[in-house]
Order: C-alpha cells, then structure tokens, then sequence
C-alpha cells in the first residue's frame, strides 16, 4: 500500500516531519487508521463537534501518541524495505556478467602506416572499453605539414559530434589566440590524446591513454611539426610521465623519448572558457613557445 497524501499530511500535523517517496509501502496501514480514529477526521468539513466531546489536552495527547507510533512502525518499514531494496540490488549485480576490462595490444607495423592507414585503424580500433560507446572517432584536423601540433586531452561531446576536435567555443578561442600571435589556421595541426570520449567528459584512464597513446606518437612522426603544444593537464601530465602540476611545467621545452618534437605545456582552452584569469598564461606560454622555434 502507498503512502498516501493525506497520510503524509496526518503526520506533518502531529509535529512529525514526513520526507519520503509515495511510492515506499507503509509496512502497517491499519496503525493510521487507528491514529485516525483516535484523533478524528482530517478533512476540513469535518464537524467540530466531534473533537468537541473530549477535552482538549486529552484529544491532543491521542493525537500525539497516535503520530508518534505510526511514525516509529513507518521508520521501521522503511529501514526494512532499503535493506531489502539493497539486497535485492546485490543480488542481481551478482548475476550480470561482469564485463573484463580490455587489456591494450600493441598495433602491428603502426609506425610504417601512413595517414589513410593510420586513421583506418583508429577508426576501427578496439582496444579500450572506450570503443564500446563512441558515436565516432575524433581523428583530427587541419595541415598534415604543419609547423604547430596542438593536442588536447580528450574529445568532449561537441567534438564526437562534430567530428572535429577542439569545436565550438573552445575551437574559437584557440583560433583567437593563434590570429593574435600571428599564426594562421592553415599552419596547425589539432588533435586528442584520446581518439574516443570519455563518459562525461571525464579524466582518461591509464589504459585508455596507453591504447591510444602511440596513435598520437604516429601523428607526430608523420607530421614533423616544429613545436608540439600539450593543452590540458591530463595530456601535460600523461604524455610527459610528470605528477608535476601545470605552474611547475609551463614555459619550458620538454623532449620525450619516442615523441620527435620539442613540446610546451599549457592550459586547455576548454578550461580557460571556465577559468579566464589564466587566459594570461597561456598567451604566456603560446609566446615562450613561439620564440623556441626561432
């Protein structure tokens, strides 16, 4: 039986604040009923005169005692029915199958592949629990040639739809800033560190980023760019095997064995749409990066 409006409302009068879902059973409908009867009819067309035929103190002790007991048996239905809700959950958890992670595998000849190649095989790649729900894969865009490589942490979803990373406002804001340094659209390269999003936007894990890491690495050597620019802290920290926080980062050159490009960190321009006070370092950092390729 469902906990009833009016039950709630019996109960708020009787000083006894009521917060659940209509929907949980009330494990003993008759102790309402006898408060009701105890206590006399709620409606508002109910005759006066009916609490009129016991003294005040007297009804209002029955009111309280009556409240008071139906509060106490719904309490203890309550408890028993989230134990028994839990229960129930636990045991059919148990009988799903639990779902193995996916262990990454090295790509056979990837360091040979070309650009079509290369993207082939991210498009069909399987190799994280990623490739289970990703609409597409966000590959990347701009010059094969460029001189400026710029990646990011993580496709979010206006990416995965787009196709494209780095979309909206957070593609208009990177372009700004490169219009104000100088730098034309044409001259870069923009791509993930994941191929796939994440659930929510979140943080990768360390096997998705070691199953897409090397993909990253063939885009490099096929691109020879000048100057790599790691936005974000997760690719900052990831691709540079640093728990170092950004402030301890930026404004350097960083090499990495494998990665065959000078690299500078710097704040996501997702991040900075949230953040705008570090709008000014990241200028900081594209300049410091633009005077290391001189």
């Amino acid at each position: 039986m469902a906990v009833s409006q009016q039950q709630i409302e019996y109960l708020n009068a009787m000083g006894i604040p009521v917060w659940i879902s209509r929907d949980m059973a009330v494990p003993d409908p008759s102790v309402l009923a006898d408060a009701q009867a105890v206590a006399g009819p709620l409606e508002s067309n109910a005759s006066p005169a009916a609490n009129e035929s016991a003294p005040a103190p007297v009804v209002e002790k029955a009111q309280r005692q009556a409240g008071m007991a139906a509060a106490s048996d719904l309490i203890r239905g309550l408890q028993g029915s989230v134990g028994a809700n839990i229960a129930e959950l636990v045991a059919e958890l148990d009988d799903k199958p639990v779902v193995k992670p996916i262990t990454p595998v090295p790509v056979q000849g990837l360091h040979e592949m070309d650009w079509a190649n290369l993207q082939q095989t991210v498009e069909q790649c399987e190799n994280c629990d990623l490739s289970r729900g990703r609409q597409q894969v966000v590959f990347g865009d701009g010059n094969r040639q460029a001189k400026w490589l710029f990646v990011g942490d993580v496709p979010r979803l206006e990416d995965e739809i787009a196709g494209q990373p780095m979309s909206g406002e957070s593609g208009i804001l990177l372009n700004n800033m490169l219009s104000s340094l100088g730098v034309d659209k044409s001259e870069v390269y923009v791509t993930s560190l994941l191929k796939c999003r994440t659930p929510l936007d979140g943080s990768p894990t360390e096997l998705q980023v070691v199953a897409c890491e090397s993909y990253l690495q063939r885009q490099i050597e096929l691109i020879k760019p000048e100057m790599v620019v790691l936005m974000g802290r997760d690719t900052v920290q990831r691709v540079l095997g640093s728990r170092e926080p950004m402030a301890r980062l930026r404004k350097k050159v960083h090499r990495k064995p494998g990665f065959n490009a000078p690299m500078v960190a710097t704040y996501h321009p997702f991040y900075l749409l949230s953040q705008p006070r570090f709008k000014a370092y990241a200028w900081q950092d594209l300049l410091f990066a633009a005077q290391a390729m001189e």
